[in-house]
């Protein structure tokens, strides 16, 4: 169950989020099953969210999306920090 997974990732740095005042939404749709390796799903989801934070130390906001479409899962992961430089 993929949103299993991104709760457990988003209440691993739940308590870091806090600290910073980064408030973190999920829109994780329940029932959406994938074959995969858990423990490597669940890492990229930690390292999206670390990073996120890692950028956003005086707040913000962190969003989560997932919804099946079609055969596939899509994860959408967006936050308000001030993304990448071009270079």
């Amino acid at each position: 169950d993929l949103a299993e997974l991104i709760e457990r990732a988003v209440d691993s740095q739940r308590a870091k989020a806090e600290q910073q005042s980064v408030q973190i939404y999920v829109d994780a749709a329940g029932g959406v099953q994938a074959r995969c390796e858990r423990n490597r799903i669940e890492r990229v989801r930690v390292n999206l969210i670390t990073n996120a934070l890692e950028v956003m130390v005086e707040g913000g906001e962190l969003r989560i999306a997932l919804r099946r479409n079609r055969d596939f899962a899509e994860i959408e992961v967006a936050d308000s920090g001030p993304g990448i430089a071009p270079e």
